[in-house]
């Protein structure tokens, strides 16, 4: 396979990953006009959608779609995360980060009293203990100090607007690593079609 063909296919799976990014934060934002309650039902929504797409994405096998999206999300032993963390997909700040909302999740589904949830009542109802795992949990951005600093300083003044940077930034990362995912299976490919063409031509 020469190098132009490789060069179209990673550009196009570039451009692929930027349509996604753009959605999905187009989304984020339309869930920023709904009550905080609908932020984290929905964005849970679109944390697990993108990450049952990462798994599929890793095993190049469509037939597995079914399966994988009928895994639970968080589940230690079984779950989608546990499955990322074993193919090395996620990290674990990542990951600890995606259990924290799903926990939060769980609790507002699981009682029709909490449609009034409030990010800002929930924020200060915390304790010493339970805002310092919080904290640690949205600074998810090992790699980018200055973006980790700013969502743990916003959680003070502003923790809805927190909770939805840290959580845009999560899926957009995962988007991208679907992206690079999807070019690698493309490249690998078109490199074996041309490996099998160069042998049938030799015999």
């Amino acid at each position: 396979m020469n190098k132009e063909l490789a060069k179209k296919i990673i550009k196009q799976s570039l451009q692929d990953s930027l349509a996604e990014i753009r959605d999905s934060n187009d989304l984020m934002l339309k869930l920023l006009e709904e009550s905080d309650w609908s932020i984290v039902i929905k964005s849970h929504a679109l944390i697990e959608s993108v990450v049952t797409e990462l798994l599929i994405s890793h095993t190049n096998e469509e037939m597995l779609r079914a399966t994988i999206k009928r895994l639970p999300l968080s589940d230690s032993s079984i779950g989608k995360l546990k499955v990322a963390k074993d193919l090395g997909l996620m990290n674990s700040s990542q990951q600890i980060f995606i259990r924290k909302l799903s926990e939060l999740r769980n609790d507002l589904v699981h009682n029709i009293e909490n449609v009034s949830f409030s990010f800002k009542n929930f924020a200060e109802a915390l304790d010493a203990n339970q805002k310092r795992a919080w904290l640690k949990a949205l600074a998810w951005q090992e790699e980018n100090i200055d973006e980790s600093q700013a969502i743990t300083e916003l959680f003070e003044s502003m923790p809805k607007i927190s909770f939805w940077l840290s959580i845009n930034s999560l899926v957009s990362v995962i988007q991208i690593d679907i992206a690079e995912i999807k070019g690698t299976h493309k490249i690998n490919a078109e490199a074996a079609a041309f490996a099998n063409d160069i042998v049938n031509k030799i015999v």
